[in-house]
């Protein structure tokens, strides 16, 4: 089961966004009458608005992205240790 990665923000943005994209595809490109561009766009609405009702979405995760304040995710926990031994362990040295 994946964790959460979409913060409320990006939920709000991908809700609010899929409704409109979904109108859009439906009314405006005609995917009621069975156009190929209504359809998709259609789709397309739908899947943001499946990704912000879960809070979860696929594409993140996979790269390893998360909109959620305080998340860390394993690559970033991975970068900062190579990083503290890039630099000798975080410790100074004296002069």
């Amino acid at each position: 089961m994946w964790r959460k990665n979409v913060g409320p923000v990006d939920r709000a943005m991908r809700l609010t966004g899929g409704a409109l994209v979904l109108i859009l595809g439906v009314v405006v490109l005609d995917g009621l009458q069975g156009r190929v561009v209504g359809l998709v766009v259609s789709v397309l609405g739908v899947w943001f608005m499946f990704t912000g009702a879960v809070g979860r979405c696929p594409l993140y995760a996979l790269l390893g992205i998360s909109t959620l304040r305080g998340e860390r995710t394993a690559d970033d926990t991975i970068r900062a240790e190579d990083l503290m031994s890039t630099r000798g362990g975080g410790r100074t040295r004296a002069a």
